[in-house]
């Protein structure tokens, strides 16, 4: 990874993402954390060269969105790791705008689609044959009464 220079890491408030931050500092990179709270865990680390502040991508979606784009344009990242789905799911709405600015380190859309619709996993479970616990997929609130 000697070619590693200035990585964007979203989602610093997890526990996974520290791991991803002080990996990729004791590699050489420069990592900017950034996260929805300003408490994030992986701001603590002495591998977290900057943090960064966004909007909640779960309660302003939108926002998430123009944020990074923003942040991807005024700065110079070679590369950006989104770690939860939390900022994957708005990420792969706009991906090829964003990519244009930053290589994104997650697996190509239709990959991504199916690995965060719980549903769809659920199906391919059965469909491999897995062991899987009984389970209801509930498309309406008024659903759940039934269960």
């Amino acid at each position: 990874m000697s070619s590693c220079r200035q990585v964007l890491v979203l989602d610093a408030d997890q526990l996974s993402t520290l791991a991803v931050v002080r990996s990729l500092g004791r590699h050489g990179c420069a990592v900017t954390a950034a996260a929805a709270s300003p408490h994030a865990i992986a701001f603590q680390s002495r591998y977290a060269s900057q943090h960064l502040i966004y909007p909640d991508p779960l309660q302003q979606h939108r926002a998430f969105l123009e944020w990074l784009t923003n942040t991807l344009t005024n700065h110079s990242f070679d590369l950006m790791i989104p770690v939860t789905d939390r900022s994957i799911v708005p990420i792969l709405t706009i991906r090829n705008a964003l990519e244009a600015l930053s290589p994104i380190a997650i697996a190509p859309n239709p990959v991504m689609e199916q690995v965060v619709s719980k549903c769809r996993m659920h199906s391919l479970a059965l469909e491999a044959g897995l062991d899987v616990p009984e389970s209801w997929i509930i498309k309406a609130p008024a659903a759940l009464d039934d269960h």
